[in-house]
């Protein structure tokens, strides 16, 4: 296997969980959402924790494209700078959103107050894909721009 593939199989060890903690989020974020405005259930929600669970919504859809886009890159079969593109465009814009998110998070756990359990697991998850997203862009990196990271060349000793 070429260097590269080892490369792209890292990529694809940082998209599954990526993935799979976007849609942890959409799903508590709308579950929060559904608490909140409920008509049958009396939940105390801050304005951090309504602005928390706005923005997570869309952070995590983007997130979501993110590893799909850096899924499809990994899988490719050819080089082409279009998917490395779209990957890196949409991890960069997923990043953005994943920075938002973890202001909100890290204000939302300062603020404190009794919250329901699942805006704890929320503000927990977004840290938490903000980090990921942060390797994810790491890695993703080093492989599209192989040649900025040169391997060191060790030198036989005569």
């Amino acid at each position: 296997m070429s260097s590269s593939g080892l490369q792209r199989i890292h990529v694809c060890i940082v998209v599954i969980p990526m993935f799979f903690l976007a849609l942890i989020i959409i799903g508590l974020a709308g579950a929060a959402f559904e608490d909140a405005f409920s008509p049958t259930k009396v939940i105390v929600v801050n304005q951090v924790s309504a602005t928390l669970m706005s923005y997570a919504i869309p952070a995590g859809t983007v997130a979501l494209a993110a590893a799909i886009a850096g899924a499809s890159f990994s899988m490719g079969k050819t080089e082409s700078w279009i998917s490395s593109a779209v990957a890196l465009s949409l991890a960069l814009v997923a990043w953005a959103f994943g920075l938002i998110i973890f202001g909100f998070a890290c204000k939302q756990s300062s603020v404190g107050g009794e919250l329901a359990g699942k805006l704890k697991g929320l503000s927990g998850m977004c840290i938490i894909l903000f980090f990921v997203e942060t390797i994810y862009i790491a890695v993703l990196n080093t492989v599209v721009y192989p040649s900025a990271h040169p391997q060191p060349q060790i030198q036989p000793q005569i």
